[in-house]
């Protein structure tokens, strides 16, 4: 999971929340030229081979059609991302996990909700 933070932080994508006890991470994208932004899902299970990391990507403004591959190209750069990672163990990665997620959500709030509020302005200010 400190890999997936990492990961979500280097490409400047948000942490919203991290749920420990069921391994998900929730995060967003900002919005782009092509989309208002998506919410990320990222579940994580631990099996004897390895983790399996499921990524869902989805358009967060409800009005959006079409995401013009945006949500397929967030997943792409997560998993690019994550395989650049070294193979490695991290001693102090169940503290510094637990850090992290009290710091983000304890921090997290309803800010995503001005770039929809812009975003919709601005869609409404081209369409007149």
């Amino acid at each position: 999971m400190l890999m997936v933070v990492e990961a979500l932080k280097q490409l400047s994508m948000r942490v919203v929340k991290v749920d420990t006890t069921n391994a998900v991470i929730v995060g967003k994208v900002s919005s782009s030229l092509k989309s208002m932004g998506e919410d990320l899902t990222i579940q994580m299970e631990k099996k004897e081979e390895g983790t399996l990391i499921a990524i869902h990507s989805k358009c967060n403004y409800p009005g959006q059609k079409f995401d013009w591959g945006k949500n397929e190209k967030n997943v792409k750069r997560i998993t690019d991302t994550l395989t650049t990672f070294p193979d490695k163990e991290y001693p102090d990665a169940e503290a510094s996990l637990m850090a992290i997620a009290n710091q983000i959500n304890s921090t997290s709030n309803g800010s995503g909700c001005l770039t929809i509020v812009i975003g919709l302005f601005v869609t409404l200010y081209l369409v007149v």
